[in-house]
C-alpha cells in the first residue's frame, strides 16, 4: 500500500496484485498474468519475500511470451553457463522490474533465479540472467515487523546461501569475498535481529547479508543442500 501511494504521489497509475501464495504455482503465476494482460504494465514492483519476487520474474516471462514452455528453461544441469536453450529476451513489454524484499533470506531481489511449482507440486528452478531484477531496494524498514520465526528462517536461508556459494566448485576469488562478508554479518547480527526485531542496525545488516549472499550464489551457484531443500519443500511445503 505504501509503495502504491508513493506511485500515486508521483502521478503514476498502478494496480495491486496481492494473491501470490507461498511457493507459487504455475496456476498462481497465470492468475497474475491475467491481470497484467488487462492492466498492461510497463513496470513491475515486487514487494515481499522470495515467493513474491520469484513470481514477479515468471509473470513477466509469461506476460511477454504466453506460449513459453516452462520445461524448456527449467534447470536440469550443473553449469548454467553451458546451457543450450535459455530464456527469451525479456523487456519488450515490461521495461523494469523493481524488487523490494520484506524478508532477509532469499536474496531473490538480486539473483537470476526463480522457483515455481507445477500442478503436481514439483518445483522448477528457473535460472537465467534475464530473470535478474533491474532494481533492488534493500530497505530494513520493511523488515521491522517480521516475526521471530521468519527472521530465523530467513537468516538460516541466507546463511546456507553464503556457505554453499563459498564451497561451490564454481566459486572464485571474485565471489568468495561476498560469501565471507555475508557470513560475518549474519553471525554478528542474526541473534540481535531475532531478539529485538526493532533493532534497525541488526535488521540492516541482515538485509545486506541476504543480498550479498544472493550476489555470491548468483555467480557461484549452490549445492546439494539447496537441491535437497527444494525437493523436501515440494513435499512438505
Amino acid at each position: 500500500i505504501k509503495v502504491a501511494k508513493a506511485c500515486e504521489n508521483q502521478g503514476l497509475i498502478s494496480t495491486i496484485f496481492d494473491k501470490v501464495i507461498s511457493e507459487p504455482t504455475i496456476d498462481n503465476i497465470m492468475e497474475g498474468v491475467s491481470e497484467m494482460n488487462v492492466f498492461k504494465p510497463d513496470t513491475i514492483i515486487a514487494v515481499g519475500g522470495g515467493s513474491v519476487m520469484d513470481a514477479a520474474k515468471v509473470m513477466r516471462l509469461f506476460y511477454e511470451y504466453p506460449e513459453q514452455d516452462i520445461k524448456k528453461i527449467a534447470t536440469r544441469f550443473v553449469d548454467i553457463r553451458k546451457r543450450v536453450a535459455g530464456c527469451p529476451v525479456l523487456g519488450k513489454l515490461v521495461k523494469t522490474v523493481i524488487c523490494i524484499p520484506t524478508t532477509s533470506g532469499s536474496g531473490a531481489e538480486i539473483t537470476p533465479v526463480a522457483i515455481i511449482k507445477n500442478k503436481n507440486g514439483r518445483k522448477y528452478p528457473l535460472v537465467d540472467g534475464q530473470f535478474t531484477p533491474d532494481v533492488a531496494i534493500v530497505d530494513p524498514e520493511f523488515t521491522l515487523t517480521l516475526p521471530k520465526k521468519l527472521t530465523a528462517w530467513g537468516g538460516f536461508d541466507a546463511l546456507s546461501h553464503a556457505l554453499e556459494s563459498y564451497v561451490s566448485l564454481m566459486s572464485t576469488d571474485f565471489t568468495k569475498p561476498y560469501s565471507i562478508r555475508a557470513l560475518k554479518l549474519i553471525f554478528e547480527s542474526l541473534p540481535t535481529a531475532y531478539a529485538n526485531g526493532k533493532d534497525i542496525e541488526a535488521r540492516q545488516n541482515m538485509h545486506n547479508a541476504s543480498t550479498i549472499a544472493g550476489m555470491a550464489y548468483a555467480n557461484a551457484f549452490l549445492g546439494i543442500c539447496q537441491s535437497i531443500a527444494d525437493q523436501l519443500g515440494s513435499v512438505y511445503n
